[in-house]
């Protein structure tokens, strides 16, 4: 095993609050995920993704609290490794709370508007690449745009620069958004 990768610590990110409400009937409280995310971090999970605040006013509400409560709890102990001292200063006593967001401005900055309070937060953004996904989400767009018609393409000259442009509007926002 090699040595500098290896490590007694771990780093347990939990997205029960988001990702774990997709299929279900009706979505968790916010009492009932700041009920969860204490648990989770005396337990000592240090992520926890605390939902899509662009989803509706109700997700966004429930991020905000979660934030508010559990992202000032202090973890059980802090990381031993030297990597989170150095990354996260002072914050490493904390648990990381993240909010999920489409590859968008607008869902990038609500999500970083909702998790700003904690002392240790982040984002989550994603964007549908997937090469089945490219004909129905993105064709036309790329069309309009007078980019070719071919997927490789739509990587290289829209999706990845897309990305970049949220990369820099999350720093420039939000320098300690980790």
């Amino acid at each position: 095993m090699n040595a500098e990768y290896s490590t007694r610590e771990m780093y347990l990110n939990d997205v029960t609050m988001r990702d774990g409400e997709q299929g279900a009937p009706k979505s968790l409280t916010s009492y009932e995920k700041v009920k969860l995310g204490t648990q989770l971090v005396k337990n000592g999970y240090r992520g926890i993704e605390a939902g899509n605040p662009a989803a509706n006013e109700l997700q966004y509400e429930s991020v905000l609290q979660v934030t508010a409560e559990v992202g000032n709890l202090r973890l059980p102990r802090s990381p031993q490794h030297p990597a989170y001292e150095s990354l996260y200063g002072g914050n490493h006593i904390y648990p990381k709370i993240s909010a999920l967001a489409r590859c968008t401005a607008s869902d990038v900055q609500r999500a970083l508007d909702a998790v700003k309070a904690a002392p240790n937060h982040g984002v989550h953004f994603y964007m549908a690449l997937s090469e089945g996904q490219y004909p129905d989400k993105w064709q036309e767009g790329m069309a309009k745009r007078g980019l070719a018609d071919d997927y490789h393409v739509f990587i290289d000259k829209w999706a990845l620069p897309e990305i970049e442009k949220m990369i820099k509007l999350i720093r420039q926002q939000d320098p300690n958004c980790h």
